[in-house]
């Protein structure tokens, strides 16, 4: 039988450090994986054991993010190049600045909509263990960010 440290490879220090400079630069995790010879099943396995390197491969992903919002914004400073400015805006608040299509919904006006029809049906049970077991799976349902599942 395999043993546990056998099953759950992870990253070396220098892999680590190599792996967050190559996304702090831009890369996917998946790029960056695959520059390393590596599996994002290892990489998943090195953030989960390694605080530091989960907390140093979150500072390079806002350090990329940082970066080209400055870029983007320098250049919406200048009259002729507005469109970065727009880009950032749609990219930022959707909700408010994104090209949608007619009669689309946001997220957020959608769980509004399943959360008024989730409780018209509740006052339509009469039976109070029954709402109760209906809360419980709707709750299920909302914690699993609406992925089907049986239970």
């Amino acid at each position: 039988m395999m043993s546990e440290a056998r099953q759950r490879k992870t990253l070396d220090h220098r892999q680590q450090q190599e792996f967050c400079a190559i996304v702090s630069r831009g890369c996917s995790r998946t790029t960056a994986a695959r520059y390393l010879g590596v599996s994002l099943r290892t990489v998943r396995n090195t953030l989960e054991a390694v605080p530091r390197f989960r907390e140093e491969l979150g500072r390079a992903e806002t350090l990329n993010e940082i970066r080209n919002l400055h870029h983007i914004q320098q250049a919406g400073q200048r009259e002729q190049y507005w469109r970065a400015a727009a880009w950032v805006l749609e990219r930022l608040y959707p909700d408010r600045y994104a090209a949608r299509e007619p009669r689309s919904f946001t997220a957020e006006q959608l769980g509004e909509l399943l959360a008024q029809f989730a409780e018209a049906i509740l006052q339509e049970v009469p039976d109070q263990r029954l709402r109760r077991r209906i809360r419980k799976r709707l709750a299920r349902l909302a914690r699993k960010g609406g992925s089907s599942g049986q239970s």
